[in-house]
Parts: structure tokens; sequence; C-alpha cells
């Protein structure tokens, strides 16, 4: 059992290591995202992932074989931080991302157990 634990966990770093090294820049999904092959539909699409900055490769792959894109897209990332105190007035945070053309809105969330 220690030994599946062992290859899970070294798997799960070498992935997360991949996607850190291999982001995906603003530049790039905006390049990705206004290729004429694909579709808009409507809807909302969330993408999660474990990468804190940055947009996974996985996105990308995705757009390649998937030619098909919903109007929202959310990417999700969820995070646990050894923080004991946040003010009320940065419990939740909105920022505007470039580029400005697109509503693009980070927001970082802070609840108190």
């Amino acid at each position: 059992m220690a030994s599946v634990m062992f290859v899970w966990f070294y798997g799960y770093q070498k992935k997360y290591y991949y996607e850190q090294d291999n982001k995906v820049s603003a530049d790039e999904l905006i390049k990705v995202a206004s290729s004429t092959n694909i579709r808009w539909v409507q809807g909302l699409a969330l993408c999660f992932s474990k990468l804190v900055q940055g947009i996974t490769t996985m996105f990308t792959h995705y757009v390649a074989n998937v030619p098909a894109l919903h109007s929202v897209l959310v990417f999700v990332t969820i995070k646990s931080l050894p923080v004991s105190h946040v003010s009320l007035q940065e419990r939740f945070v909105f920022v505007r991302l470039e580029p400005q053309d697109l509503a693009i809105y980070s927001k970082t969330n802070y609840t108190k157990k």
C-alpha cells in the first residue's frame, strides 16, 4: 500500500511541476481562443486546475481536441493556505486581469473555519 501511495504522489508531483513549467500565457490563450475553427456555444464552462497562477496546458489540449468553447470560461483553483487572520477588506478581492478588452477577473476568497 505504501508503494502505491508513493508512486501516486510521485506522479502527481511530476504532473504539477510539468504544468507549472509549461503554463499557458494570456497571449497564447487569446491566440487559441480567437482561432477561426473554434465555435462558441452558449453556456458556462468550469476548468479546474491545481495550478495557482496561469492556465494549464490541458486547456490548450482540450481546445485542440474539442473545437467548441462556451461563451463564459471560469478557471477555478482551490488552494489552502495556513493564514490565521485576514482583514474584512481582503476577504473577497476581485482583480481585473489583462487584456482589458476581455472580461477577465480574479477572485480571492477567505473563509474562517
